[in-house]
This record gives C-alpha cells, structure tokens and sequence, in this order.
C-alpha cells in the first residue's frame, strides 16, 4: 500500500493505492456539519445531505443510484456535528463513472422544490422516529446538556427549523460553504495517485468560491443531570460523560486502548462484570469520541427500574477499581491486541481504510501509516494507562437518564463523581 496527501490546488486529497484489491471507495467531505449551523437553522447540513440525492443539473434520483448499484457497489452519506461525507464502494472497473456521479452531487444538486418538499415529509418522520427511540431521545439530550445548544443539537434538527427551511436556503448555504477550502476527498483501493489526480483535476474549476464555516471548537457546558420521562417504556436507559483529551493530544491512543477494554467485545469489562456475573443488564457499553482538542467518554446501558440501583453501584465499583488500582496486565492485552487486530482486518476493506484515513485528516491534519498507530498501541504500558485513567476519571461526570412515567428516582442516583 501507499499512502498520498497534498494540498491539490485547495482541496484535501488522500490517496491509498491498494494493489492487491478490485474495489475502491471515495469519499467527498465538506468540513461543514450540525455543530456549525446557526440554531434557527437546526438540521439544514442533513436536509442537503438527503436532498442532493433527488437529482442534479443533469441527473436525475434514478440515474444517481442506478449505475452504482447495478455495478454490485453503492452509495450513500452521513452527517455528524463536523462533517457531512458523501461516499460510495465500487469496482474498480467503474472509478470514472462512480467519481462523476460522487461529484455531480457534491457540486451540482437541483434542490428542486419538489424534491425539497418530498425530503422535507421524509425527514420530519425521520425526527419523530428518534423521538420516539429512548436511546436517540437519552444521547440528543446529553449532547444538548454537555456541548450546549449550538454544537449540542439534533444533527437531524428540530421539527421548527426543518419545517421553515427552503430551496432558496438550502442552495444558499450549499453555494456558501461547498468549497474547495471545505472538500477532503479520500480515495482508498486499486486506483493511482496519477489516475485520481487526473479524475479530480476535472472538476477543480467547478467549486463555488465559498467561505469557511465559523470557527468552532467544541467546550463542555454542563456536567451535571438530565432526565426524560417517557410513556410506554418498562425500562430505564442511562449514559454517563466524562470530559477526556482530544485527538491531539498525546493520551489519545491510550484512551482508545482503555475503551477498547471497558466496553469493546463481550470480554470486556462492562460485558463481563455488569452483563455476565451480575445479570443486571442486557445492553451496556462504552464509546469514545474525540474531536481535535476535546473529547468524550460515555457509558451507556439499560435495565429494569428494580435494578437501576444495583447497577450504578457497580458502574461505580468497577470505575472506583480503575482508578484506585489501574486496569489489570491482561485487561491491558486484550485491549492492545484487540484493537490492533481489528486495525489490521480493517486494512482489507477500502472503506474502512477511506474513513480512518478521513478521520486523520479532519482532527490531526494528516493521515497516519497504519503502521506507526500500530507501533503506538504496542508501546503502551501499565502504569501509562494506570495514569491517564485516574486523571481523567476522577471528578464530575455528566449523566443522562430516560425513566418510565410514573418512576420517581432518588437525586443521589442523579449525581456522579468519583
């Protein structure tokens, strides 16, 4: 494999050559997302995300995804509080034709009132869909309380805002911030740096002369409680937050390690100790996002409201453990030599290389050979973790609860410190 990035006449563009595959995956990020958006307009990145698909100047929705997914590939787009990324998985075969449609959608979408419209109808019931989801309605609310209102938000907005929005703004804002300074394109798989120069070449001249989004930088608002009282559910969902190092920072890879062991598989701890010694849960796990200077931890579970208790007891045992004792030698191998094989089964799949090389780009400035994180995972010791889990875990920690109606929750349980 080899890996490619420059600065291509003012967009972002990595290439990974991987000879020994016949696919290759594309992605085209515009560094633009729900965290960047004005709060009247909540929701507006995600309406173009859906609504570029329904046609172009010259495409219409059928012949969008037809050729992709008649190649035996396909196409698809996400959201998140930075980035909106357009991304498809393609023979090699069909790298031109699969680069124009990429494109086409990124640079020339219709915003037909009609198909406005129709996204419009279908996103409000995407809205009351997750509505709906305690587990949507537990994470919208810590995000709110703990990023605040502005980066915190509903990626996919409020009813309000998605009601009001229009054509004309959903173009304006397109035009204002689809630039060449906003475009990361990542190409992973059996395609040259020569060849994907070339292709992206073609469409230099096409991109608005936009302006960077306002600058941003995530900061914690509130570490304390959030409840939600919902009908018709039998049990309670929970998150905890602890505010950790961002990507940047140098403790990075041994949170990733620590998290691989907390909640990572069914042999991790929350896994073993919560779900296989003490019954008291069906789903728990753990997750870790990290932003350029700022991150998270979360612990996430669910239970029965006789339980509830019993369960952020031994959330807090175990935690208490970690910090008092650090995590174990073959706590610690299980999470180096887990997350370093799935590191390397990823390697065979150019989407997953695609969005790590991504990832890369949007919060270090620079993709990273999968070798040099390897050799960070392997060099991680003992007391390396021991330190940074009892800097990080102690103090307060943010908790957000989804209850049953009539459930009445003591406010000890609503406090969390170690």
């Amino acid at each position: 494999m080899k890996l490619y990035f420059e600065d291509f006449h003012g967009l972002k563009l990595v290439t990974l050559e991987q000879s020994d595959t016949k696919s290759v995956s594309m992605l085209l990020a515009c560094t633009v997302g729900a965290g960047s958006e004005p709060v009247e307009d909540s929701g507006i990145s995600h309406f173009i995300e859906h609504t570029v698909f329904r046609g172009t100047l010259s495409r219409s929705h059928h012949q969008i995804k037809y050729p992709i997914e008649k190649s035996g590939g396909f196409l698809n787009a996400y959201t998140s509080r930075t980035t909106t990324v357009y991304y498809c998985h393609i023979p090699d075969r069909d790298l031109e034709e699969a680069f124009d449609i990429l494109f086409d959608i990124y640079l020339f979408p219709l915003f037909s009132k009609e198909a406005v419209e129709l996204e419009r109808s279908i996103i409000l019931e995407e809205i009351r869909e997750s509505l709906d989801e305690p587990t949507d309605i537990l994470f919208n609310n810590l995000a709110r309380m703990v990023w605040g209102e502005k980066f915190g938000k509903p990626i996919l907005g409020y009813p309000e805002t998605v009601r009001k929005l229009t054509t004309d703004d959903l173009r304006r804002y397109h035009e204002r911030y689809y630039s060449r300074e906003t475009t990361v394109v990542v190409v992973a798989g059996a395609a040259s740096l020569e060849v994907i120069e070339k292709i992206v070449g073609r469409y230099l001249d096409k991109f608005n002369d936009g302006e960077d989004p306002d600058s941003f930088e995530p900061r914690i608002v509130d570490l304390s409680s959030c409840v939600h009282r919902k009908k018709d559910i039998n049990q309670i969902y929970v998150a905890l937050f602890k505010p950790v190092a961002g990507r940047t920072s140098g403790d990075s890879a041994v949170l990733e390690v620590f998290n691989t062991i907390l909640g990572s598989g069914m042999s991790s701890l929350l896994f073993n100790t919560i779900r296989e010694e003490k019954g008291l849960v069906y789903s728990i796990g753990s997750d870790l996002n990290m932003y350029r200077n700022i991150g998270g931890l979360s612990v996430y579970a669910s239970t029965s409201p006789e339980k509830f208790p019993k369960l952020m007891d031994e959330l807090r045992g175990l935690f208490h453990r970690l910090v008092e004792e650090g995590v174990k030698r073959e706590e610690l191998e299980y999470g180096k030599s887990r997350m370093m094989g799935k590191l390397k089964l990823s390697v065979e799949r150019t989407l997953s290389n695609a969005f790590r090389l991504l990832d890369d780009v949007l919060t270090l400035d620079t993709p990273r050979e999968l070798d040099s994180i390897l050799a960070r995972i392997e060099s991680i010791t003992l007391d390396e973790v021991g330190e940074v889990v009892g800097r990080y875990l102690k103090g307060d920690w943010a908790i957000s609860v989804v209850i049953p109606e009539s459930f009445e929750l003591e406010k000890s349980e609503l406090v969390w410190r170690l």
